[in-house]
């Protein structure tokens, strides 16, 4: 009788963080590969009647990706967060949480996203124990945490509890790239209430006469009315004003509350 022994020929690397085999017999580099050189790539004949291989052998090859240029963070929904608690700068607007993206770009206009690539590290060591990203150890306990999510999502950054206010620097560095990147962070709550009366029904800013002795009349929402006259020969009614609900904010800035929580109100005689 005779038999017949199966052979075959494979591909390993030996780096795959920057090499990988394609199709079983060829190997290319990897998105964001690392440099690398020296064994990088096995080959392996092996048989199927025995065990192992039945020779082997390494190729010398080097990677050498060009390095990027520069970093892209983006941050949807701003920079500006509202401290834990803070329901009053919620209502205005001040989100409770925003989220961040970080791109890496590279010669050629390639763009390659880092978001949550292992080798980006968030540093938090200038943002003041304000703000952490959701999944990583808080500012407060550590100075710089590796963002290792999986998820192709961008990460998700919060004011830490406490609700502490202030401003904090937050650094993107990488550990196979030598650029970096940061933005200021801004956390905030409300720092005092201000309500004041406009005329109703609104009307726009409006000129009157023409050359030197033009009058420009400012808009309805520019006026604050103080006190509300009786409306001539309208039998006791009054003029009309609605309320305007102002948030100032530890920042400094100013924010109004939403319309559909403002009153109108009409003032008329006992």
């Amino acid at each position: 009788g005779s038999s017949f022994n199966a052979h075959s020929f494979a591909l390993q690397s030996l780096v795959p963080e920057s090499l990988q085999v394609v199709g079983g017999d060829a190997v290319q580099v990897v998105v964001g590969a690392t440099a690398a050189s020296g064994p990088l790539v096995q080959a392996l004949w092996q048989s199927s009647s025995c065990p192992g291989s039945l020779a082997r052998g390494v190729a010398q090859l080097q990677v050498a990706p060009p390095a990027a240029e520069s970093v892209e963070l983006v941050l949807h929904a701003g920079t500006v967060l509202a401290a834990q608690g803070a329901r009053a700068a919620e209502l205005a607007g001040v989100p409770a949480a925003v989220t961040l993206e970080v791109y890496l770009h590279y010669p050629g206009g390639r763009r390659v996203r880092a978001t949550h690539d292992d080798r980006t590290v968030l540093d938090w060591s200038l943002a003041g124990g304000l703000v952490a990203a959701v999944g990583t150890t808080t500012a407060t306990t550590t100075t710089s945490s590796p963002v290792a999510d999986a998820e192709s999502q961008p990460r998700q950054l919060v004011a830490t509890p406490g609700g502490a206010t202030g401003q904090g620097v937050l650094w993107v560095r990488f550990e196979h790239e030598q650029v970096t990147a940061n933005v200021t962070l801004t956390v905030v709550d409300l720092a005092r209430l201000e309500i004041v009366a406009h005329p109703e029904p609104a009307y726009p800013s409006y000129t009157l006469g023409s050359g030197a002795d033009t009058t420009v009349f400012p808009a309805s929402s520019e006026v604050v009315v103080e006190q509300l006259a009786e409306i001539a020969g309208s039998g006791g009614q009054y003029e009309m004003a609605v309320l305007q609900t102002r948030l100032h904010l530890s920042d400094g800035t100013v924010r109004l509350l939403p319309s559909s929580l403002v009153q109108s109100v009409v003032l008329t005689e006992d």
